[in-house]
């Protein structure tokens, strides 16, 4: 999968509230593959879904993951259409409109990521999934002092207990550093990230750059 892609997945992959192992088990396989970028593993997501409770099935953590699953394998359409199906339902969550962001970018489709950007900074000002996504269109639009701006903020968000978030922080913000021409800060940070997850893929396709 596209670097560009792997760091998507890896920004809305949050365990906090789950409510079921198999919705648990999940989040920590997504996880896995931004951190390894190994397709196995999302055949054990799809299984590991397929697993869980019937009444679980239907719930919209569990329908956001196996959006999150179609993303990952590379379905954008399918993934953004299942996106906007869970925003429809949830319109104050958060997590549907970060993948729309997500899927629209991949597809090419920047007013529409944008959009859904903004309502998540105008619902959660504070919260670093809104932040994350509004650096990535900075950096889409190559300004790049802002992405840096939105990425310092919401790497200052992420509790500890997130290693794979703020790894994923640091190899977006070196790769912004790449673009615009300070090598060495992108190579503190891409060592930074290295610390929080050994062998983190994301990290690992930018010291080739």
């Amino acid at each position: 999968m596209h670097f560009r892609c792997l760091l998507l997945l890896a920004l809305s992959l949050i365990s906090a509230g789950a409510q079921v192992p198999e919705e648990q088990t999940a989040i920590r396989l997504l996880q896995k593959f931004v951190e390894t970028a190994d397709p196995a593993l999302l055949d054990q997501v799809q299984s590991t879904l397929e697993s869980a409770p019937a009444a679980a099935q239907k719930t919209n953590r569990l329908k956001y993951l196996r959006a999150r699953l179609e993303f990952a394998r590379g379905n954008f359409e399918k993934s953004l259409s299942m996106a906007k199906a869970l925003n429809r339902d949830v319109p104050d969550e958060l997590d549907p409109y970060g993948l729309i962001v997500d899927s629209a970018r991949a597809l090419g489709k920047s007013g529409e990521a944008e959009k859904a950007a903004q309502w998540m900074l105008n619902l959660r000002p504070e919260d670093f999934r809104g932040l994350q996504k509004a650096a990535a269109l900075r950096e889409d639009l190559e300004d790049y002092q802002g992405a840096e701006e939105f990425l310092m903020d919401a790497y200052k968000r992420v509790p500890r207990s997130e290693p794979g978030q703020r790894a994923s922080i640091l190899a977006q913000l070196a790769r912004v550093y790449i673009k615009n021409k300070r090598p060495a800060d992108a190579r503190r940070l891409i060592d930074e990230s290295l610390k929080l997850i050994p062998g983190y893929h994301p990290s690992i396709i930018l010291t080739a750059n």
